[in-house]
C-alpha cells in the first residue's frame, strides 16, 4: 500500500504498523488519515508504545523524527 513519510512516497505491506515506519521512540510523531476525503489527524502519544502497533492504511501521511 502507497503511504507518504516524511513527505516521501513509500510502499508497505498491508497489514503493516506505525511502529514499523517510525521505530520504537519517536520524538515528534503526526499521522494524518484520509477521511472524508480529506487528511485527518490522528492524535497519538509517541511515548505510548501500544499507540505505535496502530496497522496502517492506504495513504496514511506520517511525519516523524
Amino acid at each position: 500500500m502507497r503511504l507518504v513519510v516524511n513527505g516521501k512516497n513509500e510502499s508497505r505491506d498491508w497489514g503493516s504498523l506505525l511502529t514499523s515506519v517510525v521505530g520504537q521512540h519517536p520524538r515528534r510523531l503526526e499521522l494524518r488519515r484520509l477521511y472524508d476525503g480529506r487528511l485527518t489527524p490522528v492524535k497519538i502519544n509517541a511515548a505510548d508504545q501500544a499507540a505505535l502497533r496502530l496497522p496502517l492504511l492506504p495513504e496514511d501521511h506520517i511525519i516523524w523524527n
